[in-house]
């Protein structure tokens, strides 16, 4: 038994894992252990020499030096310095003695016997900067200089070997000089206690030679500027420039620099490895830098700084001395990689590429190193700020599953490095999970969708990665396929759209690799985080995948995936969210567009039912109407079979959505012409959702006429409809009385440019208001809709073909003042309207005065035609002029009426006489729109037509009754416009000019003048033909 317990402590210290501390505690336990600190073999003291690779391990060596020096234990001292290598490790140890410990005089004595520190004074900061190789070599051969030599810092507590003072500089060719002397590769720089004026190992004594030059050598900021010029000058690229002649030479000195440096590091690499210091690991950067990278550097050899730092030679030239690597074999790819995310921030374009080929170079290197493994798991967090959002499955069971764990693959996919990805393929890794790593294919998947992902996932999938790879989220299971066209994970992925044009191509490359919809396969076994079997999701993914409009990608899920093009599915995230058919979401999605027609294109051909009604009554047909959608849908729909009548939905009631209702809200006049072509009842009643929310029975023609303050646009567009529903036989409803009167109030005049919104505009915003079982009628009348939009043809349309009468007093005041004022004719081309239209609608304007006007005037009791339209014009209109900018006539549609001579009757005079003040006034000039005394608008082809002072054109006329009715009225007997060309003619000019003696008194009278122009003319031409007393009114 005691001689296996020896056995099993001989192990245990030539192992090396005891350590300096541990190995001292346990050899002073007995003499006979204690006799193992003479045993200078693996076997005693010499197991604790592989340790001193750990940079802490090192540090340990100057507490148990300063502990000797305390115990003035010399032995301890002689032991500890008898390790290989020991002896000319630690430096100033005498000097330390002296001045910490005086009365250590066993340890001092022992310490002069060995000799003292090499150090040369002579040499200053400004004399090592001007040392060459050759008198370096001259120093030495005469021994004025040891290679060991040490010399003072930039401060004086800090002492520096003269080989690191050298790399320090840049000074290659003189350290080489140095280590071909035989300069030790093992020493490190060392600081002056300020705490107890001590020299002892500080932070900066893990800074190996080695560690300085690989850190010299690499691609720091600076560098990266000279690298960029050295290429360009070896590629010729570069031409000598007289202004900058420092550029050309810069490069160069950069090349031969970069030379003289890596063959020193490969001298260097040689003399460290014979020194045992080559695996010895540091953390941190030695040189004050702003870089990143370097400050965040984790603790690894020179080898792992040479791959974190991407230095591609520093790495080829190290690894030819590099039998095996020892330690860190598991870390060095993740060095290669884990601080490339580093790199990528704040880059020019193209620069991600570069860092990804000079790390692809790197792992194929590192590759072919014994001990190096590119499937190894290691924790992801410190490399990359966050942690895989894959979760391991099968083979993930118990304490090991931990869901943040990568391989170098996986890693790389999840940085985008899809030349890093293939190098590592092509070396050995492994295409799938490993052990309890993340999926290097969803990493892929869900890198970029809008940059790498497309690259990285065809070549995983070239490398058999398995595209039915599970994951679990949630407590249940997806498939890749499920999980990238899942808008459940629209927030997991990093950048982009998740419906993406790139997502269709990714899930295009899964299924034309093997992936297949879990549902048409039986779900693979599972595993969760507490060793459950999660419930593979079951959501249909046609839905989500008709949400990226890619109608192959559809067709392609349901031939070669395997999908249900019925099943229905989740369009968004919401717990809440209703499952819908895929042909419904495929409209929904594209709102009835173009795109609509190829995924429906695409369902039907893979078997979906096209005759499907979802639970709110919309059919395909009414839906894509709802949506405004394209003719091209409809036509694909119709030539399908789908019926044009409404379809009924299963909830609320039975809602009963008719196309022809949807489209003639919007309006659309294509479509509406092409449902009517194919049967569509133009009468049949529907439901239909208005401006508030509300969910009424509506027929075609209130549907059309039921906007909201229409622009030109609209209104063409309106009256395109309403003229096609009434050539198919529609009828304006039966409105009674008080729902007319109920109606909105007309909300003002709107100009020219005005662009007005339709009542589908207000239906989509209110989209989501609750609708009630019961369905009331709708209560709009188009003939007073009509009215509010103030445009004659539309009015004459549904009266005259339509068969809409007026009913109440205000779509009679309404379509009388439509008759009377409209000079726009919006609802028409420019050809079709013209000065013609002032005596057509004079006509139907008269016509219903006598009709409609007379009779409901004595029906109600109202004191004839003029109390009749006194009433409503001045309490229910406010005013009856047209809201539209004119495109005929003088500008002032009563001006017009006064000038057609067949309307100088009784009945304009009735109407003159119920008319508002403002509207038997000369219209002011609106320069809003461009207009002129000459013109009706901006463009000199609409001129006026005429004058556009109603009592100025009365006067001219000589239509004395009418001159008396505007007078009696007060209007005003001077021009309201200024003049100062005097192209306008006043009241009191035209009495003179037709010779009206009389009236120019009356009018002067009651204040007319003529203007300064108007009176020069007087005085050159009618003077002389005036009445004594009338002339002395015109020229006072």
């Amino acid at each position: 038994m005691a001689a296996k317990d020896s056995d099993i402590l001989s192990v245990l210290i030539a192992s090396g894992i005891l350590g300096l501390r541990k190995f001292c505690l346990l050899s002073s336990v007995s003499k006979k252990l204690l006799a193992l600190r003479d045993d200078l073999s693996p076997l005693g003291f010499g197991s604790v020499c592989p340790g001193f690779s750990d940079p802490s391990e090192r540090g340990e060596v100057c507490r148990f030096l300063a502990n000797a020096f305390e115990r003035d234990d010399a032995k301890a001292l002689q032991q500890i310095l008898a390790l290989k290598g020991m002896a000319g490790r630690y430096p100033f140890l005498l000097r330390q003695a002296l001045q910490e410990h005086p009365s250590s005089d066993k340890c001092i004595e022992f310490l002069m016997l060995r000799g003292v520190t090499p150090y040369c004074a002579d040499l200053s900061d400004q004399a090592i900067g001007t040392l060459t190789a050759a008198r370096v070599t001259q120093m030495i051969r005469l021994k004025v200089l040891s290679p060991d030599s040490f010399c003072e810092g930039s401060r004086r507590e800090k002492m520096r070997p003269l080989l690191n003072r050298l790399i320090e500089n840049s000074q290659f060719q003189e350290a080489e000089a140095l280590v071909v002397a035989g300069a030790r590769a093992d020493i490190c720089n060392w600081q002056w206690c300020s705490r107890s004026n001590v020299i002892f190992l500080s932070d900066e004594s893990i800074h190996t030679p080695l560690h300085l030059l690989v850190e010299a050598l690499a691609s720091n900021a600076d560098n990266e500027r000279r690298r960029q010029v050295a290429a360009a000058v070896s590629a010729g690229d570069i031409e000598s420039d007289p202004d900058e002649p420092s550029a050309e030479e810069k490069g160069r000195q950069y090349i031969e620099q970069r030379k003289q440096g890596l063959s020193l590091l490969g001298l260097l690499a040689r003399a460290s490895k014979q020194a045992g210091c080559l695996d010895w690991r540091k953390k941190g950067s030695f040189y004050s830098t702003p870089d990143l990278m370097a400050r965040l550097l984790p603790e690894c050899t020179a080898l792992g700084m040479a791959c974190y730092f991407g230095d591609v030679e520093a790495v080829k030239v190290l690894s030819e001395v590099t039998d095996r690597v020892e330690v860190g074999g598991v870390q060095l790819p993740f060095l290669v990689l884990g601080a490339r995310c580093q790199r990528l921030i704040h880059r020019p374009d193209g620069y991600s590429e570069e860092i990804d080929a000079r790390c692809a170079e790197i792992l194929e290197v590192l590759a072919e190193l014994e001990g190096v493994d590119l499937n190894a798991v290691k924790k992801a967090g410190g490399e990359r700020g966050h942690g895989s959002s894959s979760v391991p499955l099968a083979d993930s069971t118990g304490p090991e599953y931990q869901p943040d764990r990568h391989t170098p693959l996986s890693l790389a996919c999840s940085l985008g490095m899809a030349k890093s990805a293939e190098a590592l393929l092509r070396k050995g890794a492994v295409p799938r999970r490993v052990r309890a790593s993340a999926s290097p294919l969803h990493e892929a998947l869900f890198y970029d969708r809008n940059n790498d992902s497309e690259t990285l996932t065809s070549l995983l999938l070239r490398w058999k990665a398995d595209p039915n790879e599970t994951v679990v989220t949630f407590g249940s299971a997806y498939t890749l396929l499920q999980k990238i066209l899942s808008p459940f994970f629209e927030d997991s992925v990093r950048f982009g759209n998740p419906y993406s044009k790139t997502t269709a191509k990714l899930a295009k490359q899964l299924i034309r690799n093997g992936a297949r919809c879990p549902l048409s396969s039986p779900p693979p076994q599972t595993v969760t985080e507490t060793g459950g079997t999660p419930g593979l999701c079951t959501q249909s993914l046609v839905v989500p995948a008709c949400s990226t409009k890619d109608a192959e990608l559809v067709s392609l899920l349901c031939s070669i995936g395997g999908a249900d093009p019925n099943g229905r599915g989740k369009a968004e995230s919401a717990e809440n969210a209703p499952a819908v058919y895929p042909v419904t979401h495929a409209v929904n999605v594209t709102e009835g567009g173009e795109e609509a027609a190829g995924l429906l294109e695409a369902l039907a051909s893979a078997g979906a039912n096209l005759d499907v009604t979802e639970e709110d009554g919309h059919g395909l047909l009414s839906l894509t109407c709802r949506w405004g959608g394209d003719p091209s849908t409809v036509d694909f729909l119709l030539k399908r079979g789908l019926s044009v009548g409404g379809g009924r939905g299963a909830v609320a009631g039975g809602l009963r959505r008719i196309p022809l209702l949807e489209a003639a809200a919007w309006p659309l006049t294509e479509i509406v012409d092409m449902l009517l072509e194919a049967g569509a009842d133009p009468n049949e009643t529907g439901t239909l959702r208005g401006g508030d929310g509300k969910e009424r029975l509506t027929c075609p023609l209130q549907a059309v006429m039921d906007q909201e303050e229409p622009g030109p646009g609209m209104v063409r567009a309106v009256f395109g409809v309403v003229e096609s529903l009434i050539r198919h036989g529609a009828c304006c409803p039966e409105i009674s009385p008080a729902e007319t009167e109920s109606q909105p109030q007309p909300s003002g005049g709107q100009g020219e440019g005005g662009t007005g919104s339709g009542g589908r505009g207000g239906l989509q915003r209110n989209r989501g208001t609750g609708e009630g079982t019961e369905r009331e009628r709708s209560d709009v009348s188009p003939l007073y809709k009509a009215c509010l939009f103030g445009d004659a043809p539309l009015v004459e349309v549904l009266r005259q073909r339509g068969q809409a009468r007026p009913r109440g007093g205000g779509e009679v005041a309404g379509v009388l003042a439509v008759l009377l004022t409209d000079r726009a004719n919006e609802s028409q081309s420019e050809g079709g309207v013209g000065s013609q239209r002032v005596v057509e609608q004079w006509r139907l304007a008269e016509k219903f005065v006598s009709e409609e006007v007379v009779t409901f005037s004595s029906q109600s009791g109202l004191p004839g035609v003029v109390g009749f339209l006194s009433l409503l014009w001045r309490g229910k209109w406010n005013s009856c002029a047209s809201p539209w900018a004119p495109r005929f006539g003088s500008g002032s549609w009563l001006a017009d009426l006064i000038a057609l001579e067949e309307a100088r009757g009784p009945v304009l005079l009735d109407i003159i006489r119920a008319l508002p003040q403002q509207e038997v006034e000369e219209s002011l000039i609106r320069m809003d729109i461009g207009q002129t005394p000459h013109c009706l608008c901006g463009s000199e082809l609409n001129l006026r037509n005429g004058d556009f002072s109603p009592l100025v054109v009365a006067i001219k006329a000589k239509w004395d009754d009418g001159v008396n009715v505007l007078m009696e009225m007060g209007v005003g007997m001077n021009r309201r416009n200024t003049d100062p060309q005097g192209i306008l003619c006043s009241p009191v000019f035209a009495a003179l000019d037709t010779k009206q003696w009389e009236l120019a008194g009356r009018l002067i009278e009651k204040g007319g003048r003529v203007t300064s122009v108007e009176e020069t003319g007087v005085r050159t031409g009618t003077l002389e033909f005036l009445p004594a007393e009338l002339r002395a009114k015109v020229l006072p």
